[in-house]
């Protein structure tokens, strides 16, 4: 099946999209109620109708990004929208989009690919992630469709194409779905960690939230700053030939109750 950006656009002007609520989800809306930083950055990719940035909006929040790989919705979105920053509507492709973003939300987007690119979609999150930023939202917890849209699955499918990406804050059946979805929902919170590496050169082929060590050994200035930041979680990706440094470094972390 091909779903570009055609199919996509055919749904809405056909008004074929059942998955979508016609509001915001209770968990997202019990999750975006206890935010206190109205400046944060937020991407809302897949948004398809956007509930969830209308009511971040409507919220005073400042600074949304809504992306959508069809321009049907976000011509919808801007009329029901009128006042929203029309700078940060942007129709493209998901895999295509660069930025930093201190918050990323999932609603329905991830079971909206084609589930040969779920690595990739996990890649590309961690890419868009700012350090110590957040993707939280939900996933489906059940087996829906093979054939077409809305994809299912669960847990045990999707913890490989995160774990060795984010901490998991929450990976655990959401608690508040409306009833057609009870037992149905994951609800994630997943957490940028940051990588520790040799070099430069390291950390630009890594990429993203990269700390080189300029040796193999942490300097005090670092450790002072890790432990400073509260930091979610240490990946420790040396050379070969520094076994027992990074044993060293996993030591201290451990010690300092940061998760390695």
């Amino acid at each position: 099946m091909n779903l570009d950006n055609q199919y996509w656009n055919n749904r809405y002007l056909e008004n074929e999209f059942s998955w979508d609520l016609g509001e915001i989800s209770e968990p997202l809306k019990n999750y975006f109620d206890q935010l206190t930083d109205k400046n944060l950055k937020i991407l809302i990719p897949g948004a398809g109708n956007a509930h969830e940035a209308e009511y971040l909006f409507n919220k005073d929040f400042k600074n949304i990004y809504v992306l959508d790989f069809a321009e049907e919705p976000i011509h919808l979105f801007k009329k029901r929208n009128p006042l929203f920053n029309v700078e940060h509507l942007v129709c493209e492709n998901f895999f295509d989009h660069k930025g930093q973003y201190d918050l990323i939300i999932e609603q329905t987007f991830f079971c909206a690919i084609n589930p040969e690119l779920r690595k990739k979609y996990a890649e590309h999150m961690h890419q868009l992630l700012k350090p110590k930023a957040k993707l939280v939202g939900l996933l489906f917890n059940d087996i829906l469709n093979t054939d077409h849209p809305p994809f299912g699955g669960n847990k045990t499918e999707y913890l490989p194409y995160f774990e060795n990406l984010f901490k998991f804050n929450t990976f655990e059946p959401a608690y508040n779905s409306i009833k057609p979805r009870a037992d149905r929902e994951l609800f994630i919170n997943f957490e940028q960690p940051i990588t520790l590496v040799e070099g430069p050169f390291d950390a630009i082929a890594v990429k993203n939230n990269c700390i080189p060590l300029f040796g193999k050994t942490m300097s005090k200035q670092l450790k002072l700053k890790l432990l400073e930041h509260d930091v979610p979680m240490v990946h420790i990706l040396l050379d070969n030939d520094a076994i027992k440094d990074s044993i060293k470094i996993c030591e201290f972390l451990i010690k300092n109750s940061i998760p390695t």
